[in-house]
């Protein structure tokens, strides 16, 4: 009678070396360590993404409105720092509460965004000019170029440092020189200076107060209500300024942060097929030797 197969390493057994066991099989898990986020987590998380998206529409619309005269360059500036003010203050508000230390970062982070803005006033009649001899549709392919990249490549996560890494830093480039080939198509230097500041606090000081806030406390709640009432009003003003745009926009609205969540949850999630099972490698444990006595 034939002994049957064992598991056992270096074990003279009557059997071929690429034996099968029918048991072998009986042992196999698959998605052992997957965990499937709630729904609320999935539609909390999408709406960064919404955001980021009204933020980069919002500037666009700006643009558009400086270029054709509908609203004056220091209007702009008080809208966008007021806004830009009512973030701070939440994510202030959230910072200060037991357990974070994010102030003294967003004090440094606020000192060094006034330098870079007295800089970009210093240089706005030079950057107004910058392309003068191209002309518009070159200059607003490649905004667009450069503000899709800046989509794909800006960070979404939540809960990391205010630091800008790779491929984030990218993704801040991108927006910046998308905004300063922009600005160069306005008519004055105090037009330009507007349109840049509020192209640093959509794209430099917004982000980096995002990443300072602990967006995982229950405390976020009215960071996450802001970050939506701003994605409805940019939705709104590109509906009285350009309805194709505003569908458009509504629609990748809808496909973010309302069908990608309900697609995860119900499909997304077992997409992911992770097999275990004893067939793994095996771990080694190295003979640790005796000292002498």
């Amino acid at each position: 009678m034939v002994s049957p197969w064992r598991k056992v390493l270096y074990l003279r057994q009557p059997y071929p070396d690429n034996h099968v066991p029918p048991s072998f099989l009986h042992l196999l898990r698959t998605n052992d360590n997957v965990h499937r986020p709630s729904l609320s987590a999935l539609f909390l998380g999408s709406l960064r993404v919404s955001f980021h998206l009204s933020v980069v529409m919002a500037f666009i619309a700006s643009f558009y409105l400086l270029e054709a005269g509908s609203i004056s360059p220091s209007t702009l500036i008080c809208t966008s720092w007021a806004t830009m003010g009512a973030i701070f203050a939440t994510v202030v508000s959230l910072s200060s509460s037991p357990g974070t230390g994010n102030l003294v970062a967003l004090a440094s982070q606020a000192k060094l965004i006034s330098v870079f803005l007295m800089t970009l006033l210093a240089f706005a009649p030079i950057l107004r000019t910058l392309t003068e001899d191209v002309s518009s549709d070159s200059i607003y392919a490649i905004a667009a170029g450069l503000f899709i990249g800046n989509l794909l490549l800006n960070d979404y996560r939540r809960g990391i440092s205010g630091s800008f890494g790779f491929p984030v830093s990218i993704a801040t480039n991108c927006a910046v020189c998308g905004s300063v080939v922009l600005g160069s198509r306005l008519t004055s230097s105090f037009a330009v200076f507007a349109l840049l500041q509020m192209a640093v606090l959509c794209f430099v000081a917004s982000p980096m107060a995002l990443r300072s806030a602990p967006m995982a406390t229950a405390d976020a709640r009215s960071l996450y209500a802001l970050m939506a009432v701003t994605v409805a009003a940019v939705f709104v003003i590109w509906t009285q300024l350009e309805p194709v745009i505003g569908g458009i926009y509504g629609l990748a609205l809808i496909c973010i942060s309302v069908a990608s969540p309900i697609w995860i949850h119900t499909t997304g999630a077992h997409i992911k097929n992770v097999v275990y099972g004893p067939w793994d490698q095996a771990k080694l444990v190295p003979f640790r030797t005796m000292g002498r006595s």
